[in-house]
Parts: C-alpha cells; sequence; structure tokens
C-alpha cells in the first residue's frame, strides 16, 4: 500500500508540471536584398486573369538525416499546399519570370538596343544566391560576356517561373541564427510590375535534435509563417503598398500604410502618451473592426513587422509560432490588400483571440481594459491577474494558465499594470508582469500539457481514465469542454494529496433541459444558472472528490436545449 502511495505521489507530481511550449521567434531579413526580376527573351503565350498560386519547393539543406529532411519536407509541403488553397494571383501580364544571372562584383553591366545585359570587364557569375540560398539554374537569366569585341552567350536562359508560381528555396545554414530564432524568411526576387514576390528563402534554424523532437504541426506552423512572409507579409511588400486614398486617410493626412500613432496608456504608476505602428488596409481593417467589434479602430499593431502579440494572439503573423497559431480574416485580408492576390476566406482558422472585446481591448493599455471589464462586473479574459492559476478559457473549449511573474528587473513605468486587484506581493509590483512581447500584460495561454497533447479539449487524442495516466478523468473530443473547480483531493486514508490543476476537460450532454457533465460515464446534472455541484468518487485504494463550477446552461448549450427558468 505504502509503495502504491509513493508511485501515485510520483504520478501526481510530474502531471503538475506545467510543460509550455518554448516560444521561438522569426526573423525577417531587410529589404535591401529584394531585386527586380527579369522578363524572359522567349515569348511563351500565357492567359492573363486570375490564377491559382502554385509553389515550387527546392531544398538546400546541409543535414544528412533522411528522418530530419523528411519532416522538413513534409512541413514545407504541407505549408505550401495551404497557400496554394488560400491566394489566388492576379497574372496582369503573362510573361516568364526570372531572376537576373549577375556579372561579378556586377563590374562594367552594358546594356544593349534589345535590353540584354552583358558583362563588360568581368566575367558571368556561376552561380546566384537568394540570401543564402543557392537559386537553381532552371530560374536564371541567360548571361552574355564581351569576347573579343562580340556578345557572346556564357549561361543559357532558364526555363523561368510562371507568372503565377512561387519558387521556395528550404535551407539550413545556422550562421544568421541566434538563441531564441526558429526561422529566417525573406523574398529575394519581384516582378518589377506587379511587385509580386517569385523567389525566397525559407531557413530553419532549428538543429537537427530539435527539428526531429518538434512535432509535424509545430513544423508546418513555422514554415506556413515563413512562406506568407515570402509571399509578401514583409516589410519589403510594405513600402511598395499603394498611397491610401484620401477618403482612408487618418486626421494626420499620412498617405502610408505603415505609420505611427499615439494612443493614451494607462498603467498602475499614471498615464502616459504613447508610439505604436500601425498597417491601415481597408480589407483587413474592415476585418478587424468586424472581429473585435470596434469601428475607431485605426489600424493593427505591428511589433517588428509583425502583427502584436496583444492584439492578434495566436494569429499566425505574430512573431513566434507554435502549434497553436491560426490564420485568421485579418491575416488573409492583408494579402488581398496588396492588390496582387485575391483570397480564399474559407481557408481561414476559427479564431478567437479577442472577439467582440470591442475598443477598450484594442486600443488601451491591458490594465485599463481589466479596470473597465471589472468596474462592469465582466471576466477580464484573455488577461488574468494570479500568477499560474489555471482557468477555462472563455474563447474555446480549452483551459490555460495566467502568464504572470516576476520578472528580474523592474519593468518600465508605462507597463506597470499591477494593483491591488492583482495577487502579487505588493511591495514588489513593479517586478511583476507578463512576457515582454505581450506589452508585459499577463494572459492566460493554452499550454502542453504533456508530449501527447495541448490543453485544447477538442483534440482528437485518446485518454485512459485511469489512476496512473489520467488523474482528472478527462475525456478530449468534439463533445468535450473545460470546467473548473477545486483542487481535486485524493484521500488515501489517512494521507491526503491535492492534485493542483483547478480545470479539467469532460464530455458534456444538452438534454432534459439541463447542461449534463460527464465523468467516468456518470452524469452529473448543472443548475440552469450555474453553481457548484460536488463530484466524488470511490476507488480501490483511494476516495477522490472535489466540487465543480457549473456554467449557465446558455453558456455552453443551445438557448433551445436549456429549460426556461419562468
Amino acid at each position: 500500500m505504502f509503495m502504491m502511495y509513493i508511485k501515485l505521489l510520483t504520478c501526481l507530481c510530474l502531471v503538475l508540471l506545467k510543460s509550455v511550449e518554448c516560444e521561438e521567434f522569426c526573423k525577417i531579413v531587410a529589404d535591401n536584398e529584394v531585386r527586380d526580376g527579369v522578363y524572359s527573351q522567349n515569348i511563351v503565350k500565357r492567359s492573363s486573369g486570375p490564377q491559382h498560386l502554385k509553389i515550387i519547393l527546392s531544398y538546400n539543406l546541409t543535414y544528412s538525416n533522411l528522418e530530419y529532411y523528411s519532416k522538413i519536407q513534409k512541413a514545407m509541403k504541407k505549408a505550401a499546399g495551404y497557400w496554394e488553397k488560400a491566394l489566388i494571383v492576379k497574372v496582369k501580364k503573362g510573361d516568364t519570370l526570372l531572376a537576373r544571372r549577375k556579372c561579378i562584383n556586377d563590374y562594367n553591366v552594358i546594356y544593349t538596343n534589345d535590353n540584354i545585359s552583358y558583362c563588360g570587364k568581368s566575367q558571368c557569375m556561376k552561380q546566384r544566391t537568394c540570401y543564402n540560398a543557392i537559386i537553381p539554374d532552371d530560374y536564371l537569366s541567360a548571361c552574355y560576356e564581351q569576347r573579343n569585341r562580340k556578345k557572346t552567350q556564357s549561361f543559357p536562359e532558364g526555363r523561368g517561373i510562371a507568372p503565377n508560381e512561387l519558387l521556395i528555396i528550404a535551407t539550413n545554414n545556422n550562421s544568421e541564427c541566434r538563441e531564441y530564432i526558429a526561422s529566417i524568411a525573406t523574398y529575394c526576387e519581384k516582378d518589377p510590375n506587379t511587385k509580386r514576390p517569385f523567389i525566397g528563402e525559407v531557413n530553419f534554424c532549428l538543429n537537427e535534435t530539435q527539428t526531429l523532437q518538434s512535432t509535424d504541426q509545430y513544423l508546418a506552423n513555422i514554415a506556413r509563417h515563413e512562406i506568407a512572409h515570402v509571399l509578401g507579409f514583409h516589410p519589403a511588400l510594405f513600402n511598395d503598398l499603394p498611397d491610401l486614398d484620401y477618403s482612408f486617410r487618418l486626421p494626420n493626412n499620412d498617405p502610408r500604410p505603415v505609420q505611427n500613432i499615439t494612443l493614451s496608456w494607462l498603467s498602475a504608476r499614471g498615464n502616459f502618451s504613447i508610439q505604436k505602428t500601425i498597417i491601415r488596409l481597408p480589407k483587413m481593417l474592415k476585418e478587424a473592426r468586424r472581429h473585435f467589434g470596434c469601428d475607431e479602430l485605426q489600424g493593427i499593431e505591428l511589433i517588428d513587422n509583425h502583427f502584436s502579440y496583444r492584439i492578434m494572439g495566436y494569429d499566425l503573423m505574430t512573431r513566434s509560432t507554435s502549434t497553436k497559431s491560426y490564420v485568421s480574416n485579418i491575416t488573409l485580408a492583408y494579402f488581398e490588400d496588396t492588390g496582387i492576390y485575391d483570397v480564399n476566406y474559407s481557408m481561414a482558422n476559427r479564431f478567437t483571440w479577442g472577439k467582440g472585446l470591442g475598443c477598450d481591448f484594442v486600443m488601451k493599455s491591458c490594465l485599463e481594459y481589466i479596470r473597465n471589464r471589472q468596474s462592469r462586473g465582466q471576466g477580464i479574459q484573455p488577461f488574468c491577474n494570479k500568477p499560474d492559476e489555471i482557468k477555462c478559457l472563455n474563447s474555446e473549449r480549452a483551459f490555460g494558465y495566467c502568464q504572470l511573474s516576476r520578472h528580474d528587473t523592474e519593468l518600465p513605468t508605462k507597463n506597470q499594470y499591477m494593483d491591488s486587484s492583482f495577487h502579487v506581493p505588493s511591495n514588489e509590483t513593479q517586478y511583476y508582469g507578463g512576457p515582454r512581447h505581450y506589452d508585459y500584460c499577463p494572459f492566460l495561454e493554452k499550454y502542453q500539457v504533456d508530449e501527447n497533447r495541448t490543453s485544447s479539449c477538442t483534440s482528437n487524442i485518446s485518454v485512459i481514465p485511469d489512476l496512473r495516466t489520467n488523474v482528472y478523468f478527462e475525456d478530449l473530443g468534439r463533445n468535450s469542454t473545460c470546467f473548473e473547480h477545486t483542487e481535486m483531493i485524493y484521500d488515501f486514508h489517512p494521507v491526503t494529496i491535492p492534485n493542483l490543476r483547478t480545470a479539467s476537460c469532460h464530455k458534456f450532454d444538452c438534454s432534459e433541459g439541463f447542461l449534463w457533465i460527464i465523468i467516468k460515464e456518470e452524469r452529473y446534472k448543472c443548475p440552469i444558472e450555474g453553481g457548484v455541484i460536488k463530484f466524488a468518487v470511490e476507488l480501490e485504494n483511494a476516495s477522490v472528490f472535489t466540487n465543480m463550477t457549473c456554467p449557465k446552461c446558455q453558456e455552453i448549450c443551445k438557448k433551445t436545449k436549456c429549460q426556461s427558468l419562468g
């Protein structure tokens, strides 16, 4: 009996550990690397008009491990397949595109009357790179040299890239990688007329071991994010966007889609005026205003040429990528606003971060948002106020833990949000906050519960409700959702072990006018207006009990499924 207790205690302690996925970041190469491509000298009849995007994948990988290569290839194919379904290229000119083969040191490039360049007192370069990636000869222009005062072709023209195609070269060159950088992306060739990128590089910084230990979904999301940069979510294309119409400009009359605005910012230390960089485009802003429920929204905040975490949460185009990254309508609308693509909005993922939370959420500090919500008796999600507290998420069927912790140094004064409503030491409030890249706002984050599952309740993963592997008796799937509860107590008579997670996933049913929680195939009826019910079960060597919190029936079930109180 004692040994069983020791084994169970070990199991419970392991379950208590939060296995949080490390946030790794993306780096974008500066736009001075981007060059205009050239059109083919060979006339190929191609139709103009909208055509589905086609992505050509090429690999310059240095690791010889076949499993590594297979994982990268699988991720790139899955990500490319997504974007091919999501975007349609607006083809305006049916000419084949090529990267210009250069002269050594770009020395003495001479142009003839027929616009063919040749190297005067130098030679054609044998290779051309896109940042660190070697571009295959198939996609390079012809190159000519001057020999005995004659123009001589040294390299023939490759087959080129069709006006709806994009060449992406996947690499793993670590010379530009830094700690916490998961990947690097750029495009280096663009159509000289439409500005559409047609050659780019995706560089994976994760080493061989990290890659092999990563889930396929995580790697696919890295690839999907980086391909989006190559497609044009990139400062080079930001600079190529047309000026805003006069009717769409802010009162400052700035014509640029990317510009700075000033916001009033409340912290626990007072009010501040702060500058934020936003991107303001008509279709994107329409989608954002509709999603957040804020008609006064001026634009989407950018940080390091990515969407702001605080505003966009788990959107794919924030700076870090994880298994829980989603492509929102807002991101797809950006690509439509470039004028280069039509968009298939059915490819957007269900995106719930900040949905319907209004202007307080998107235009004010998290402290002001929290205070305003509390004054109206409303919840403060997606933010939180108690370190490591685990709660059900309002926006989806999952639980998250509160990302609120003590930092090593004092936070910037404008980001010191801790007041008496936060559960932190009153003499150290200046050190407490959320992650820096969330403007130090504490928020509830989904996490990796163990190597097999996240804190999402709808995962298609089988869990066995036994004492060793599933101490909360959870069920996952489309008929499960999150319920909060007090600590689940295991009473071994006389030894008592509290299990500290205070939210878990269980099946539910909406029938007979009530919400029912189903645990170990037993049904527990919830009060119509919500409330606390007791859960208890007798095991062979222990009693298990907790108090479950029922939400209101209509928060989980359709109104017609809930009994009327009248």
